[in-house]
């Protein structure tokens, strides 16, 4: 399950480090107007994919009931699970650290660092190989390492990261420095995402809908 959730946490956390880019590219086309109505269509179309394309794969006889007191039975019981809960809380706090990049570095590195703006969408979109980078390493480490080995190697890769981003920030030290210490901050999402969810996920099989939907919410 490791190494199908190294692929899936690649593709998913890829999307918002390129997402500036393609939107710079679909307003050389049109306005930003035309931003909004690439997104409206887009997801159109996956809500008929996901609709009319994906069948539920599960037996009738293992499905559970689909009702109100079912549902948050379900979720009370993963909540108070402290293990789930525990890989679940990292799991929102990288991404916490995610949206926190994509909302900030725009500011840094134009306004402190003078970065032009065609340089940025470069630099920024570069930040996604740091994240295929960690997740293929967890595919090739899946199997060999015990996963709560790379889970710890990739929380302290997060934590040297991101108090060397904050140290190099604070004091204006080189753009250089800055920018290696985000792209391996990245390659820790990439280890720690697919890592934190399969772990999270080993003792819900009976729930799994309940829990993948817990830790999407976080």
């Amino acid at each position: 399950m490791v190494k199908f959730m190294a692929l899936l946490t690649m593709i998913s956390n890829v999307a918002p480090l390129i997402s500036p880019t393609a939107g710079s590219a679909v307003t050389t086309f049109t306005s930003w107007i035309g931003v909004f109505i690439s997104l409206g269509i887009l997801g159109l179309l996956l809500t008929g994919i996901t609709i009319w394309g994906i069948n539920e794969s599960l037996p009738v006889e293992q499905r559970i009931p689909s009702n109100f007191k079912e549902m948050l039975r379900n979720y009370g019981s993963l909540l108070r699970n402290r293990s789930f809960m525990g890989y679940a809380l990292v799991n929102g706090i990288l991404f916490s650290g995610v949206f926190a990049y994509v909302a900030g570095t725009p500011f840094i590195y134009q306004n402190m660092y003078g970065i032009s703006p065609q340089l940025f969408s470069v630099l920024f979109a570069l930040n996604g190989l740091g994240i295929i980078l960690g997740s293929q390493l967890v595919k090739r480490l899946a199997g060999r390492i015990d996963e709560r080995r790379i889970f710890r190697i990739g929380l302290l890769l997060a934590f040297i990261t991101t108090a060397a981003v904050l140290i190099v920030v604070l004091t204006h030290g080189p753009f250089v420095a800055l920018f290696i210490a985000i792209f391996l901050f990245a390659a820790a999402i990439g280890m720690i995402g697919p890592v934190s969810f399969t772990l999270a996920m080993e003792s819900q099989d009976h729930i799994a809908g309940s829990a993948a939907a817990v830790l999407g919410t976080l």
